[in-house]
């Protein structure tokens, strides 16, 4: 009986369901939303313990964690829901007053992104300002690198670069 119901069945699903998702392509503005931010590295006790330390001898560091996820081109629309990408990247943040750029990028990120003045940024905890990035559109560009696995091969990561808040016609072309 169920040999027989098989038959009048449609294969639904094909090879390239199965199939492992692949990188974004290489280049182009993508528009996205940032999908996740992760605090919990910025608290004392637990911050992210490095593979080696740093020059100046650290070997853990606060870090913000955000998650972008991709929709579409930047100005083309969504993506094909045909395509089997990863759409999702984290952004590590490092936060500590040496880490400069990360602090400084992540905070012009919540500032032009999110829209908060300079003045309340300078007197908000990072960990709480960095939140209002959640569900904040942005554009950036994607990169690859190579990187080694634990099992001694290689493999190929890619990066959200250049982030941006987008533009309202840069919305409404993925709406």
């Amino acid at each position: 009986m169920v040999d027989e119901t098989l038959d009048y069945n449609p294969d639904y699903f094909g090879d390239g369901d199965l199939a492992d998702a692949e990188n974004l392509p290489e280049g182009p503005r993508y528009i996205g939303y940032v999908s996740k931010v992760d605090t919990s590295q910025t608290e004392p006790g637990k911050y992210r313990k490095l593979n080696k330390p740093l020059k100046d001898g650290r070997d853990e560091v606060p870090q913000v964690d955000v998650d972008i996820t991709a929709l579409g081109k930047a100005g083309e629309g969504k993506l094909d829901s045909d395509s089997n990408y990863y759409r999702t990247s984290s952004q590590n943040f490092w936060i500590g007053k040496e880490d400069r750029i990360g602090r400084h990028s992540l905070a012009r990120l919540i500032r032009d992104a999110a829209g908060i003045d300079e003045d309340t940024l300078k007197t908000m905890p990072i960990r709480e300002s960095a939140h209002k990035l959640e569900k904040v559109y942005v554009t950036f560009e994607v990169k690859h690198r190579k990187f080694e696995t634990k099992s001694g091969g290689e493999g190929v990561a890619q990066d959200f670069r250049k982030i941006k808040p987008a533009t309202t016609a840069e919305i409404e072309a993925i709406q």
